[in-house]
């Protein structure tokens, strides 16, 4: 049981670093250990597009809630409109929902340096 464990996780591994090597991302094997061990995996509509911030993959947090949304900063808000199909408009009407509300198709991902938060989109 231990052996296939360990197949699955090298495999998760190669996988993800995959998706960074297509993104242009280079980290570190140790960093991209520590990340890989700690943060899930999600199943995406789209192809998985994994987050960066300050020159390193950020974690993976699950589905966003509106409370996500209030945090962010006028850059994270600028890169996720220029990245998905949301606009100011329909922004602020996602803003009308409760803090705890989770956005159905949006991902959270956490700067592990800074602590930003950054919203993806995956509409199916």
């Amino acid at each position: 049981m231990t052996s296939l464990r360990v197949r699955v996780r090298r495999i998760r591994y190669l996988l993800r670093k995959h998706v960074f090597e297509r993104q242009g991302v280079r980290t570190d094997e140790a960093n991209a250990r520590e990340l890989f061990s700690r943060t899930p995996g999600f199943a995406s509509f789209q192809e998985e597009v994994w987050q960066m911030h300050c020159g390193e993959p950020c974690e993976f947090h699950g589905q966003a809630r509106v409370s996500d949304l209030r945090r962010m900063t006028p850059e994270g808000k600028e890169r996720l409109f220029a990245d998905s199909s949301l606009d100011e408009i329909e922004f602020q009407h996602l803003l009308g929902g409760n803090d705890d509300e989770e956005l159905h198709y949006y991902f959270r991902f956490i700067c592990r340096r800074c602590g930003e938060v950054l919203v993806t989109e995956d509409l199916d």
